[in-house]
């Protein structure tokens, strides 16, 4: 039976709704007014506003194996096909944008993880889960179109959210896969072409 797709742009919650937009430290500061009253004289209540900071890249160690239910092509894969961007799917479908440390500007918000495709040379898998990424492979990889690399996908059945690489495959050429953060822990882009990166590496595949 067919189903009809839906896509979006985006999708996390709704206490960024609490945010600004300032940055401290690589978080979205965000403020919620709370309002204390006494039960037995409703009378006697007191509002304030409390501050505080959105998790955001600084906090992250890495992603639990099963929040990816999907990676294209197949890891050790040989025959992939050329004409399809590589991708990964994510079980939670808030996760490419759940630490974001900006906010959405209508249907566009940058994931702050980014799938980055290149050969061994241009994506190096390094010990202690990094990888080194050469200029390159940012080339490729221009954060400042990241927004258009992730989306939520409904098919009235199953809702995921994916990632993709904007790389194009050619045949006959090993390729390597790196999902890695697309934000530093100040909260700028991890990288701008000027010189190789080293980088957290939450998932890889050749």
């Amino acid at each position: 039976m067919a189903h009809n797709l839906t896509f979006y742009g985006w999708q996390r919650s709704g206490v960024y709704d609490l945010a600004p937009g300032t940055l401290e430290e690589g978080r979205l500061q965000a403020s919620v007014e709370i309002t204390l009253q006494n039960r037995e004289n409703p009378a006697e209540q007191v509002t304030r506003s409390l501050d505080f900071l959105i998790a955001g890249p600084p906090d992250i160690s890495g992603i639990l194996p099963g929040a990816i239910t999907v990676h294209y092509p197949p890891a050790n894969s040989t025959n992939a096909e050329t004409t399809k961007f590589p991708y990964l799917e994510f079980k939670p479908t808030d996760l490419p944008w759940r630490y974001s440390p900006e906010l959405a500007s209508g249907d566009s918000l940058r994931p702050w993880i980014v799938l980055v495709v290149g050969t061994p040379q241009d994506v190096q898998l390094e010990a202690n889960q990094m990888v080194t990424l050469t200029t390159a492979a940012q080339d490729d990889h221009d954060l400042t179109e990241s927004a258009r690399w992730a989306h939520v996908q409904d098919d009235g059945g199953r809702v995921c959210s994916r990632v993709l690489s904007p790389k194009e495959l050619t045949a006959d050429q090993e390729w390597v896969a790196a999902l890695v953060p697309a934000f530093n822990d100040a909260g700028d882009d991890s990288w701008d072409g000027s010189g190789s990166v080293v980088l957290p590496c939450y998932h890889f595949c050749h």
